[in-house]
């Protein structure tokens, strides 16, 4: 029975990761797991991480990360490079907890707002990663975009997620 891992580091986000999942009776299937890319090394050929349990994190035992997590099919990564020794750690995450044959889609802004993002693709490949960017203003023939700036489109990217014009 697979779930759906939901990661932080940082302690607000996951109690409300886990009000979230409780709230919307989602424990079944998502779970929230406390997750420091820094932990992670890089040399997991097969697979696995450290993480802490929702628990244990909540009575103090995430020191040490002790806990083995599975690998995973696919990781969806947000904003998590803001300098450079970020791309090394979230490099190694992804080549350690992804499944062989697994997919990660990571976004971010550019280098110009994301200290480290520029790196983060050689930092990939030297983990042995494929690969491939896109940058999200050129996808959707520009939908994702208001036609101007006054644009009252409640569906754009402007409006729903901070983006900044050059990000």
């Amino acid at each position: 029975h697979s779930k759906i891992i939901l990661s932080d580091f940082n302690r607000k986000v996951l109690i409300n990761i886990d009000r979230n999942i409780t709230l919307n009776d989602l424990g079944d299937v998502a779970e929230p797991v406390l997750l420091d890319f820094y932990v992670q090394n890089g040399k997991h050929t097969e697979g696995g991480w450290k993480g802490t349990d929702f628990e244990s994190f909540l009575t103090g035992e995430e020191k040490g990360f002790a806990v083995d997590q599975p690998p995973v099919d696919i990781i969806l990564a947000a904003d998590t490079i803001c300098k450079p020794e970020d791309s090394v750690a979230v490099s190694n995450t992804i080549h350690d907890a992804l499944l062989p044959g697994g997919e990660a889609i990571v976004v971010s802004a550019n280098a110009q707002h994301r200290f480290g993002i520029d790196i983060f693709e050689r930092e990939c490949e030297r983990n042995g990663l494929q690969v491939t960017t896109f940058n999200v203003a050129d996808m959707c023939e520009g939908k994702l975009l208001p036609k101007d700036s006054d644009s009252e489109d409640p569906c754009s990217i402007r409006q729903t997620s901070g983006f900044v014009d050059n990000m």
